[in-house]
């Protein structure tokens, strides 16, 4: 845990520094938001920089308050003094909205790696990587996240441009539209029923009416709209296509975890029938411990999901974080 005087960060980080570095045998010392992203940004470091030996810190104290503060709030505390330690320091964490709002102070500072996309959560949510983990949760269905993704995210486009630009006012506005939609998944009896998730125009008429209510409730300049739009259409490391990874991570997250689950138990349900139709009964209770130990849990699935960006060099911008891990260390 780092300890710090909130009138002399950098004596902190110096000694934080030193006592890792020197005494601890460490190459560099990390700081993140918590302790779920250390296994995100440490396949990250160790695939920009092998071997290399990194401490990772996610709990921060001042040394007036007994309170343990974290998340990227308590970060930017550090976004200054970090670049006096010549990489020997790093901070870690989410764009969120500040990479496509350019916010300077993170993407001007070579020693702070962001995301690009939203979260960690939305490399696990790839489109690549969750046809991936369907097929290694032997899932038996056809349904194309791919293709489901790409559609879902060309839909969601206007309303993520007003979620940018409106995120105080209307975030939890519009996650609560994409969790209740998807709330019918829970009512799916076959693997067939996930195939309706491709047919949009329930939610498209309900995208449409929030865009409306939004306009209509909230003061905003075109300009902005638009300094947002050309932005995403500018940039390369954003998919035009995709802005879904520009969407909240978390509901995005849950969402693909929801239908990944769902589909798991229904595949299970259908393996377990093809069992009892295929062996005598004093087999089928061997052959159903068998098909249970080839289960995987869907959430470690989906959370270790990311590894895809790299290993298929699917996702731009989840190369651009390894080159810039790279430059600085």
């Amino acid at each position: 845990m780092l300890f710090y005087d909130k009138d002399n960060i950098n004596n902190a980080i110096i000694d934080d520094i030193s006592s890792a570095v020197t005494f601890g045998c460490y190459d560099v010392v990390v700081y993140i938001e918590n302790e779920e992203d250390e296994r995100f940004w440490r396949f990250v470091l160790e695939n920009a920089k092998p071997n290399i030996k990194i401490k990772f810190d996610s709990q921060f104290r001042e040394k007036t308050n007994e309170n343990i503060g974290q998340g990227k709030k308590e970060l930017y505390k550090f976004k200054d003094v970090i670049k006096n330690h010549n990489g020997e320091a790093l901070i870690c964490l989410d764009s969120d909205f500040d990479y496509i709002n350019n916010f300077n102070d993170i993407n001007n500072n070579p020693y702070i790696i962001q995301t690009y996309a939203y979260s960690v959560e939305n490399y696990s949510c790839s489109p690549h990587a969750l046809n991936l983990t369907r097929s290694s949760l032997l899932i038996q269905s056809d349904f194309n996240f791919k293709e489901f993704f790409s559609s879902f995210s060309e839909l969601l486009d206007e309303l993520i441009i007003f979620n940018i630009i409106l995120k105080d006012e209307e975030n939890s506005n519009i996650k609560k539209i994409f969790t209740t939609y998807f709330s019918k998944v829970d009512s799916f009896s076959s693997l067939e029923n996930f195939n309706s998730l491709l047919d949009f125009d329930e939610l498209k008429n309900i995208v449409n009416t929030e865009i409306e209510r939004i306009k209509g409730n909230n003061v905003y300049e075109d300009v902005d709209f638009h300094k947002v739009k050309d932005r995403i259409i500018s940039d390369d490391l954003i998919y035009d296509s995709q802005l879904l990874m520009y969407f909240n991570g978390h509901t995005v997250f849950d969402i693909m975890l929801k239908i990944m689950k769902k589909m798991q138990s229904i595949n299970f349900e259908n393996q377990r029938n093809i069992i009892k139709d295929t062996y005598p009964p004093n087999q089928i209770p061997q052959k159903m411990r068998e098909y249970k130990n080839n289960e995987l849990c869907s959430k470690t699935a989906l959370l270790v999901n990311f590894h895809h960006c790299y290993w298929n060099e699917s996702c731009k911008s989840f190369q651009q974080i390894i080159e810039d891990v790279k430059s600085v260390i």
